[in-house]
């Protein structure tokens, strides 16, 4: 929030924390906030104003791994002449014509009760669509939706809100299994030019792998996304991890998990 041009100092916000571990072991924290509407404000609509962040910052490491984070809505931002997904786009092209490197990840911090709208999808088809013209900074980018639980409520929000899922999404270059589990799934949202790893509603800690820059190969059967734990909380404060079987539970189908 610009606080200096007028903005309310007790606004509501969304807040992003992201936490990076130097080569030489220093820690450094970065604090995002920006502004966010109220419950009757929030449309998805692209007549409204989505309330369009003013920073978007990109870092990159010099192993060649460089990632963005937007807070909630600069997701699905855009206007008469452009959208922050359009920059973001060209922006990782020019990076890769000028340092062959690209945009390895993209995290989208959200609290937002409508993730599986159509919006979203138009937005995931024409990342990885390639539609009109060849994308190759983002061609292998991972797009990962960090949601709300179950647990979790919204001041002013009458019942149980549902905040929908925490999911990882690559495009469909890659292999991904279909699986069907009860904490996880695997699919292409609706026929989309993409794999979706999609986890449950349930507070818990997941633990997975982002694709290696010389992993990549379309010729490959390595499988870009495995899930390697799924930590659940105990009555004692801390962290369990989940054995195969409690995975297995309530699961549909008899995909295999990878």
């Amino acid at each position: 929030m610009n606080i200096g041009a007028g903005s309310a100092e007790r606004a509501p916000v969304n807040v992003c924390c992201i936490v990076v571990k130097e080569e030489d072991g220093r820690l450094r924290v970065f604090l995002e906030a920006k502004g966010h509407p109220f419950h009757g404000e929030e449309f998805l609509d692209k007549s409204r104003d989505l309330y369009q962040g003013q920073h978007v910052y990109f870092f990159r490491c010099r192993n060649s791994f460089n990632f963005m984070v937007l807070v909630c809505l600069d997701y699905l931002y855009r206007d008469l002449y452009s959208s922050n997904i359009r920059r973001i786009i060209d922006h990782a092209d020019q990076l890769f014509f000028a340092t062959r490197q690209t945009l390895d990840a993209l995290f989208v911090i959200q609290c937002n009760p409508k993730p599986e709208h159509r919006a979203y999808r138009e937005i995931l088809s024409g990342f990885y669509g390639e539609y009109l013209e060849d994308t190759p900074g983002v061609r292998d980018t991972v797009t990962v939706f960090g949601n709300c639980s179950s647990e979790s409520s919204i001041e002013g929000s009458p019942g149980e809100a549902s905040f929908g899922v925490s999911s990882a999404v690559i495009g469909s270059r890659h292999r991904l299994a279909r699986v069907e589990l009860s904490e996880f799934c695997t699919d292409d949202l609706g026929g989309a030019p993409l794999h979706r790893l999609r986890f449950g509603t349930e507070t818990r800690l997941y633990y997975f792998n982002l694709p290696l820059h010389h992993e990549r190969d379309p010729r490959s059967t390595r499988i870009p996304l495995k899930v390697h734990g799924i930590l659940r909380p105990t009555a004692q404060g801390g962290w369990l991890k989940m054995t195969g079987e409690e995975m297995l539970e309530g699961s549909e189908g008899d995909g295999e998990a990878r």
